[in-house]
């Protein structure tokens, strides 16, 4: 009996030891296999690691690309906008020269076109004066006289070539040989006493000539000729040649006292030798404050000029509407 009690807690014995190496194995591998997760899960935390440092890498690359095409564009569009802005202002600067140019040739067919004219007007003047003398000597009667009254009215006024007509049909209308001779002399008398006053007056003329074929040069209408404006004009000349002063005074009143104008401006010039009229008109275009007068809104003008002592020509031009 007792042996058999003893083999009984052998067998017992084994099995608990088999357990406990069950549960040791079971631990054991256990523990391998947690090792091995974990191992796992640190390869695979390190992989994902690397791969978002690898998405991270690529996507800082990617930005870099974008931003580095990005300023090429910029740059470029720089480029083009810089090259737009040299054309265009090329383009300017190219219609600006062929602009000047044409500005250019425009002023000097202008100034050919006014040359010309200044010495037709010249011609015409000298003509018209030999023609009112011859007319004067000749003018017998009452037509003849009444033509040569038109004909010096329109001397003033610069209309030579009109001048020119009618001196011509005042010469026409004669009468007897010997009344014409006694009058030629008393005429040619009479014409010497005045030949200072029709040189001033032939002046004045060729002045209001020139300023209006300036003045329709530059596409402004022609002015009439005042013969009231002339004679106060011619006033202020004198004043000016005889007591030695060159200035505006007495404009505009009292020089303007009792003609109706809504606006007025005044020349004045000075001259002591040459060709006085152009010389006197040409000062005045030079003049930007007194070609503005010449070119202004008026209607009427009116030429005076008188000479000192001295043998200086005074000049004065008043313009009114």
């Amino acid at each position: 009996m007792k042996k058999k009690a003893s083999n009984k807690i052998s067998a017992r014995g084994r099995s608990a030891f088999g357990r406990k190496k069950e549960t040791i194995i079971a631990i054991i591998l256990g523990l391998i296999g947690i090792f091995l997760v974990g191992t796992g899960v640190l390869a695979c935390q390190k992989s994902l690691k690397r791969h978002e440092e690898t998405l991270k890498q690529n996507a800082e690359n990617a930005i870099a690309m974008c931003k580095k095409q990005f300023d090429q564009a910029k740059n470029y569009g720089i480029k083009l906008v810089k090259q737009e802005k040299i054309l265009k202002e090329a383009k300017i600067a190219l219609a600006d020269k062929r602009f000047r140019e044409a500005k250019n040739k425009a002023n000097t067919a202008r100034l050919e076109t006014y040359d010309l004219y200044q010495k037709q007007l010249t011609r015409d003047a000298a003509t018209a004066r030999k023609y009112l003398k011859k007319a004067e000597a000749q003018a017998l009667n009452t037509t003849a006289k009444n033509l040569l009254k038109q004909a010096k009215q329109e001397y003033y006024r610069g209309h030579f070539r009109k001048a020119i007509q009618l001196a011509k049909q005042s010469i026409s209308e004669r009468t007897d040989s010997v009344a014409s001779t006694t009058t030629t002399t008393t005429s040619t008398t009479s014409n010497k006493s005045t030949t200072t006053t029709t040189n001033y007056y032939s002046i004045e003329g060729q002045i209001i000539g020139l300023i209006n074929s300036y003045r329709t040069s530059q596409g402004k209408s022609a002015l009439a000729s005042y013969s009231t404006l002339s004679s106060r004009a011619r006033t202020h000349s004198s004043n000016m040649a005889t007591q030695g002063f060159f200035d505006h005074r007495g404009f505009p009143s009292p020089r303007l006292s009792g003609i109706a104008y809504s606006a007025a401006a005044e020349n004045i010039a000075l001259r002591n030798g040459g060709n006085i009229v152009s010389s006197i008109v040409n000062g005045w275009i030079a003049s930007s404050g007194h070609r503005a007068n010449m070119l202004g809104n008026y209607t009427k003008v009116g030429v005076g000029v008188a000479k000192s002592s001295s043998g200086t020509y005074y000049a004065t031009a008043c313009f009114i509407r």
